[in-house]
């Protein structure tokens, strides 16, 4: 797959979850390419939502950008408590990519050995039993 390199901080919060996000990516044959999105700055690719937690407007910097053959995948890998407070940016992100042919994301949870799922509703809800959840890896 080819791909731009980027730097893997040594420890941060996310590290586990993305590196194996990663190997998903690298076990696809159907991906052309994948790109790690930045966390912050106007050079990366950002979302404007509304956060209800902090009541103002604020960026969303969604993680992955991935093309395959015939679409362009916007994904955010979430786990956990952080899944759980993604719905402002998930609801933000379909809002987005609503009438953008030839797009589709959201934002994707790995469910233990079933692999990673991922919510490509309008309407965001995270339990763990991931109801109404799509394998991602049957999309892709």
């Amino acid at each position: 797959i080819s791909r731009n390199p980027f730097f893997i901080e040594k420890e941060y919060k996310g590290k586990n979850n993305e590196t194996s996000f990663i190997d998903f990516l690298e076990d696809n044959d159907d991906i052309l390419w994948w790109y790690k999105n930045g966390d912050f700055g106007s050079e990366f690719f950002s979302i404007s939502y509304h956060d209800t937690v902090k009541n103002k407007e604020s960026l969303f910097y969604p993680d992955w950008i991935i093309k395959t053959k015939n679409k362009v995948f916007i994904i955010d890998t979430k786990k956990g408590d952080t899944a759980e407070g993604a719905t402002d940016r998930a609801m933000a992100l379909q809002a987005w990519l609503k009438d953008k042919k030839g797009y589709i994301g959201g934002i994707a949870v790995e469910d233990g050995s079933n692999g990673w799922k991922i919510n490509t509703n309008a309407d965001y809800e995270y339990t763990t039993a991931l109801k109404g959840w799509k394998n991602l890896g049957d999309i892709l």
